[in-house]
């Protein structure tokens, strides 16, 4: 579905500077990722920093699970202002900021869309969470070789 995003650009597109997303590709996305849980497991949890696993990688779009350990956070990503960031909590509590920003988290408990920027992801205090991060370039932008998302 994400590389469906990739490939789709019509009329029916997202608000604001996610013009180039196909919304029904976009939706059904998000259709996916919801619902999607996981679970503690013993190497990440006494880590001491946030982990990023990517799950796949292409020009235009990084899949990556984000572990972050009880009460850690990770450092601020700064996204082209016209990508598409979806998130999900996989579990735990994680939350995302904009740095700067009223410090309310912007993450929901089902699937998160998010046009880019700088974001900041953080764990809740006394319990690990997790969370799957989906980024989409627009067209006209490529991650570089070895660019962490």
């Amino acid at each position: 579905a994400a590389v469906a995003c990739l490939r789709v650009q019509g009329a029916d597109a997202c608000d604001g500077d996610l013009a180039w997303c196909d919304g029904s590709s976009r939706a059904a996305l998000e259709r996916q990722l919801s619902g999607l849980r996981g679970r503690k497991l013993a190497w990440w949890l006494d880590a001491p920093q946030p982990l990023r696993a990517a799950y796949a990688r292409g020009s235009r779009l990084d899949v990556s699970v984000v572990a972050l350990p009880a009460g850690t956070a990770l450092p601020a990503s700064a996204y082209p202002p016209d990508s598409l960031v979806l998130a999900t909590p996989l579990l735990g509590e994680p939350a995302v900021h904009r740095p700067g920003g009223s410090g309310r988290s912007l993450l929901a408990e089902t699937v998160t869309s998010l046009a880019g920027g700088d974001l900041q992801w953080t764990g809740a205090p006394g319990a690990a969470s997790a969370l799957l991060q989906v980024v989409l370039l627009p067209p006209s932008l490529r991650f570089s070789d070895g660019e962490a998302a």
